[in-house]
């Protein structure tokens, strides 16, 4: 508890709960979308949710101040959808390189 106190992290109940409902929301909306790509792509949505409230949580240590825990929720779930978005384009890409370089037939 003590090493919380001291990185400052300002993390309230909401935010946290509303955290696991955006993290149920992304894995729910993925699973449905790329279930055949097998359990293990799970791993996209669990570490763009983690890694946009994080983010948020960051900005907050370094004095950026949002109007309200709401204010924080949507931005890390426009963060999550984001590095989502950026990680199923560079996949795109890595296969059409390797669909050009004759790798994937």
């Amino acid at each position: 508890m003590a090493f919380i106190r001291a990185l400052r992290w300002h993390v309230s109940l909401v935010f946290a709960v509303m955290l696991q409902v955006l993290q149920f929301l992304h894995g729910w909306s993925w699973w449905t979308l790329f279930s055949g790509l097998g359990i293990w792509t799970l791993a996209v949505p669990v570490s763009t949710t983690y890694g946009g409230a994080a983010m948020v949580i960051h900005d907050g240590r370094k004095g950026y101040q949002y109007s309200s825990d709401w204010a924080r929720i949507f931005t890390a779930a426009f963060l999550s959808f984001f590095f989502t978005l950026s990680a199923v384009s560079l996949a795109a890409l890595a296969l059409l390189v390797l669909a050009v370089c004759g790798v994937m037939v």
